[in-house]
């Protein structure tokens, strides 16, 4: 018993989570994506009938599966949460930079704001 009245794990056990944890999760997040987006297809198109079962039968993950299925955008598609600009907002800023650039006067924060 450790001080804490809890049993330390044993070496073969921290192995074989390793293992198990190593052999069936994705190897990166757009493996696991893919999973999903393959549980999304499967339900929508009818060939299975459960939105589990379909998760189950790619080994995705079920949670995920149901917000794709609601519309939550997955975080390789959707905007950063610390952006500060819109997508037109910034290319109005760009094309501001461009235009000065192209009458030859330098840019600064305070033409910005």
């Amino acid at each position: 018993m450790s001080v804490l009245g809890v049993k330390p794990i044993s070496q073969s056990t921290v192995r074989l989570f390793l293992q198990i944890t190593l052999h069936t999760m994705a190897s990166n997040y757009y493996e696991e994506e893919e999973k999903v987006q393959a549980a999304c297809r499967a339900w929508e198109t009818g060939q299975i009938s459960s939105i589990a079962a379909a998760a189950r039968s790619v080994d995705a993950n079920i949670r995920r599966v149901r917000r794709r299925l609601t519309g939550t955008d997955s975080r390789s598609t959707r905007a950063p949460a610390n952006r500060l600009l819109s997508e037109e907002e910034e290319m109005a800023v760009v094309k501001w930079l461009e235009t000065l650039d192209t009458l030859g006067t330098r840019s600064s924060l305070k033409i910005l704001s």
